[in-house]
């Protein structure tokens, strides 16, 4: 389901960064924890903007719309 698959992509993808659960502080201290993006992104032509706007220190990814998808629907 959409849940799951967003779950795994910020395993493989967000996770090295960022904090993916409900609980804990992100690896890398500017990266903000899936918790305040949860607050501030929810459409996806949010969510996908701010993650393929390249930010100092983060990678470019190239993220389809599905999978924005995906992620939100995770991040709920």
């Amino acid at each position: 389901d959409a849940e799951t698959r967003g779950h795994l992509y910020a395993q493989v993808r967000c996770a090295p960064c960022h904090s993916i659960e409900h609980f804990g502080d992100s690896r890398v201290a500017a990266a903000p924890t899936f918790r305040d993006l949860r607050r501030r992104y929810d459409r996806a032509a949010a969510l996908a903007g701010a993650v393929t706007t390249q930010h100092a220190g983060m990678p470019q990814i190239v993220v389809a719309p599905g999978e924005i998808d995906d992620i939100l629907t995770y991040l709920k």
